[in-house]
Protein backbone atom coordinates (compact mmCIF):
# COMPACT_ATOMS: atom_id res chain seq x y z
CA UNK A 1 0.00 0.00 0.00
CA UNK A 2 1.72 3.58 -1.14
CA UNK A 3 0.75 5.59 1.23
CA UNK A 4 0.24 9.66 -0.15
CA UNK A 5 3.15 11.40 2.17
CA UNK A 6 6.83 9.97 1.80
CA UNK A 7 7.46 8.46 5.37
CA UNK A 8 10.61 6.69 7.26
CA UNK A 9 9.06 3.92 9.46
CA UNK A 10 10.89 2.12 12.47
CA UNK A 11 9.51 -1.09 14.15
CA UNK A 12 8.15 -1.82 10.59
CA UNK A 13 8.40 -5.60 11.41
CA UNK A 14 6.65 -6.24 14.05
CA UNK A 15 2.69 -6.69 14.38
CA UNK A 16 1.71 -3.37 15.82
CA UNK A 17 -0.33 -2.54 18.70
CA UNK A 18 0.12 1.50 18.42
CA UNK A 19 1.31 4.36 16.20
CA UNK A 20 3.53 7.04 16.62
CA UNK A 21 3.49 9.87 13.95
CA UNK A 22 6.60 11.98 14.23
CA UNK A 23 6.65 15.05 11.93
CA UNK A 24 9.56 17.38 11.52
CA UNK A 25 10.37 20.92 11.52
CA UNK A 26 10.71 23.19 8.29
CA UNK A 27 13.63 22.65 6.43
CA UNK A 28 13.87 18.61 7.48
CA UNK A 29 12.71 15.49 6.09
CA UNK A 30 11.89 11.86 6.96
CA UNK A 31 14.97 10.50 7.37
CA UNK A 32 16.16 13.11 9.72
CA UNK A 33 12.88 12.76 11.93
CA UNK A 34 13.68 8.60 12.02
CA UNK A 35 17.34 9.39 13.74
CA UNK A 36 15.73 11.90 16.20
CA UNK A 37 13.19 9.17 16.92
CA UNK A 38 15.25 6.07 16.83
CA UNK A 39 15.80 6.03 20.40
CA UNK A 40 12.49 6.57 21.05
CA UNK A 41 11.29 3.39 19.16
CA UNK A 42 14.26 0.86 20.68
CA UNK A 43 12.02 1.54 23.55
CA UNK A 44 8.58 1.34 22.44
CA UNK A 45 7.61 -2.79 21.72
CA UNK A 46 4.73 -3.12 19.76
CA UNK A 47 4.56 0.55 18.40
CA UNK A 48 5.11 1.60 14.72
CA UNK A 49 6.53 4.63 14.30
CA UNK A 50 5.91 6.84 11.10
CA UNK A 51 7.78 10.04 9.84
CA UNK A 52 6.29 11.46 7.03
CA UNK A 53 7.85 13.62 5.13
CA UNK A 54 5.97 17.37 4.52
CA UNK A 55 4.73 17.69 1.10
CA UNK A 56 6.55 20.69 -0.10
CA UNK A 57 10.49 20.68 -1.19
CA UNK A 58 12.72 23.82 -0.63
CA UNK A 59 13.59 24.67 -4.04
CA UNK A 60 17.14 26.00 -2.59
CA UNK A 61 17.90 23.09 -0.34
CA UNK A 62 18.74 19.56 -1.00
CA UNK A 63 16.64 17.34 1.03
CA UNK A 64 14.39 20.15 2.65
CA UNK A 65 10.60 20.08 3.49
CA UNK A 66 7.99 22.14 4.91
CA UNK A 67 4.59 21.80 6.13
CA UNK A 68 3.74 25.31 5.23
CA UNK A 69 5.19 29.04 4.06
CA UNK A 70 6.55 30.32 7.53
CA UNK A 71 6.53 33.57 6.37
CA UNK A 72 3.18 33.95 5.32
CA UNK A 73 1.94 32.45 8.28
CA UNK A 74 3.25 35.64 10.23
CA UNK A 75 0.59 37.84 8.03
CA UNK A 76 -2.21 35.92 9.69
CA UNK A 77 -3.53 34.16 6.51
CA UNK A 78 -4.23 30.59 6.46
CA UNK A 79 -3.02 29.79 3.36
CA UNK A 80 -3.62 27.06 0.81
CA UNK A 81 -0.37 25.14 1.47
CA UNK A 82 -1.42 25.13 5.14
CA UNK A 83 -4.68 23.36 4.11
CA UNK A 84 -3.58 21.00 1.56
CA UNK A 85 -0.74 19.49 4.21
CA UNK A 86 -3.70 19.11 6.96
CA UNK A 87 -5.39 17.35 4.12
CA UNK A 88 -2.76 15.11 3.32
CA UNK A 89 -2.03 14.30 7.04
CA UNK A 90 -5.09 13.69 7.66
CA UNK A 91 -5.68 10.87 4.99
CA UNK A 92 -2.17 9.58 6.01
CA UNK A 93 -3.40 8.68 9.82
CA UNK A 94 -6.37 7.15 8.18
CA UNK A 95 -3.89 5.19 5.57
CA UNK A 96 -1.72 4.14 8.51
CA UNK A 97 -4.57 3.07 10.86
CA UNK A 98 -6.52 1.28 8.51
CA UNK A 99 -2.64 -0.44 6.96
CA UNK A 100 -2.16 -1.82 10.53
CA UNK A 101 -5.61 -2.26 11.56
CA UNK A 102 -5.68 0.08 15.15
CA UNK A 103 -8.17 1.97 16.38
CA UNK A 104 -6.95 6.20 16.47
CA UNK A 105 -7.20 5.85 20.32
CA UNK A 106 -4.05 4.09 19.55
CA UNK A 107 -2.14 6.75 17.75
CA UNK A 108 -0.04 9.46 18.90
CA UNK A 109 0.78 12.52 16.89
CA UNK A 110 3.89 14.34 17.72
CA UNK A 111 5.92 16.90 16.21
CA UNK A 112 8.31 19.75 16.50
CA UNK A 113 8.13 23.64 15.39
CA UNK A 114 6.23 23.35 12.26
CA UNK A 115 5.14 19.58 12.59
CA UNK A 116 4.16 20.42 16.06
CA UNK A 117 1.86 23.40 14.39
CA UNK A 118 0.24 21.00 11.70
CA UNK A 119 -0.11 18.37 14.20
CA UNK A 120 -2.02 20.48 16.30
CA UNK A 121 -4.02 21.67 12.85
CA UNK A 122 -4.97 18.41 11.88
CA UNK A 123 -6.03 16.70 15.09
CA UNK A 124 -8.01 18.82 17.01
CA UNK A 125 -10.06 19.04 13.40
CA UNK A 126 -10.31 15.13 12.95
CA UNK A 127 -13.31 13.98 13.95
CA UNK A 128 -11.88 10.32 14.81
CA UNK A 129 -10.22 11.45 17.91
CA UNK A 130 -6.44 10.65 18.26
CA UNK A 131 -5.03 9.41 21.95
CA UNK A 132 -2.79 12.35 22.42
CA UNK A 133 -0.93 15.31 20.78
CA UNK A 134 2.82 15.50 21.70
CA UNK A 135 4.20 19.05 20.27
CA UNK A 136 7.74 20.39 20.67
CA UNK A 137 8.09 23.93 20.05
CA UNK A 138 4.98 25.23 18.03
CA UNK A 139 1.74 26.90 18.20
CA UNK A 140 -1.71 26.80 17.02
CA UNK A 141 -1.20 28.35 12.99
CA UNK A 142 -4.90 30.53 13.30
CA UNK A 143 -6.95 30.05 16.40
CA UNK A 144 -10.25 31.84 14.61
CA UNK A 145 -9.74 29.29 12.09
CA UNK A 146 -9.41 26.42 14.26
CA UNK A 147 -11.90 27.52 16.91
CA UNK A 148 -14.41 26.87 14.10
CA UNK A 149 -13.32 23.43 13.46
CA UNK A 150 -13.11 21.12 16.82
CA UNK A 151 -13.85 18.17 15.94
CA UNK A 152 -12.16 15.93 18.68
CA UNK A 153 -10.34 16.50 21.68
CA UNK A 154 -7.14 14.43 22.37
CA UNK A 155 -4.74 14.92 25.08
CA UNK A 156 -2.65 18.02 24.62
CA UNK A 157 1.14 17.69 25.39
CA UNK A 158 2.80 20.96 24.83
CA UNK A 159 6.67 21.79 25.64
CA UNK A 160 8.75 24.68 24.56
CA UNK A 161 11.97 26.92 25.37
CA UNK A 162 11.82 30.14 26.96
CA UNK A 163 14.55 31.35 25.12
CA UNK A 164 12.51 30.31 21.77
CA UNK A 165 13.21 33.51 19.25
CA UNK A 166 11.59 31.55 16.85
CA UNK A 167 8.28 30.68 18.13
CA UNK A 168 8.42 32.71 21.05
CA UNK A 169 6.64 32.08 24.34
CA UNK A 170 3.76 33.88 24.06
CA UNK A 171 2.18 31.53 20.69
CA UNK A 172 3.19 28.92 23.77
CA UNK A 173 1.14 30.47 26.22
CA UNK A 174 -1.77 31.77 23.88
CA UNK A 175 -2.16 28.06 22.07
CA UNK A 176 -2.09 26.88 25.85
CA UNK A 177 -4.96 28.96 27.24
CA UNK A 178 -7.30 28.93 24.28
CA UNK A 179 -6.73 24.86 24.34
CA UNK A 180 -7.89 24.61 28.21
CA UNK A 181 -10.85 27.31 27.47
CA UNK A 182 -12.21 25.10 25.07
CA UNK A 183 -12.19 22.11 26.92
CA UNK A 184 -8.75 20.29 26.70
CA UNK A 185 -6.87 18.31 28.94
CA UNK A 186 -3.67 19.77 28.36
CA UNK A 187 -0.18 19.10 29.80
CA UNK A 188 2.60 21.80 29.07
CA UNK A 189 6.04 22.48 30.36
CA UNK A 190 8.44 25.35 29.72
CA UNK A 191 12.15 24.58 29.09
CA UNK A 192 14.58 26.60 31.12
CA UNK A 193 17.57 28.52 29.33
CA UNK A 194 16.39 26.53 25.86
CA UNK A 195 16.07 28.32 22.74
CA UNK A 196 14.44 26.17 19.32
CA UNK A 197 15.46 22.88 20.05
CA UNK A 198 14.59 19.46 22.25
CA UNK A 199 16.80 19.31 25.26
CA UNK A 200 17.53 15.78 26.36
CA UNK A 201 15.64 15.83 28.93
CA UNK A 202 12.91 17.01 26.80
CA UNK A 203 13.35 13.59 25.02
CA UNK A 204 13.08 11.59 27.98
CA UNK A 205 9.81 13.41 28.78
CA UNK A 206 8.36 12.88 25.72
CA UNK A 207 9.13 9.24 25.70
CA UNK A 208 7.89 8.74 29.42
CA UNK A 209 4.51 9.79 28.08
CA UNK A 210 4.53 7.76 25.05
CA UNK A 211 5.10 4.90 27.23
CA UNK A 212 2.72 5.78 29.87
CA UNK A 213 -0.04 6.09 27.66
CA UNK A 214 0.26 2.75 25.73
CA UNK A 215 1.79 0.71 28.40
CA UNK A 216 -0.50 1.63 31.16
CA UNK A 217 -0.55 -1.86 32.54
Amino acid sequence: MKLCLETAILNKDIKPKNIFILCHGFGGNSTLSAVFASSWAKSLPNTIVYCPQAPQKDSTKKDSYHWFDAQEVKKKELLSSVKHSEILLDRFIDEVADKNSIENDKIILGGFSQGCMISLQVGIKRKKKLNSILGYSGSIINIEEVEKSIYSRPNIYLFHGDEDNTVNIEQHIMTKNFLKRNGFKVFSKIFKNCSHNIPSYGMNLGLDIIKQTFYKD
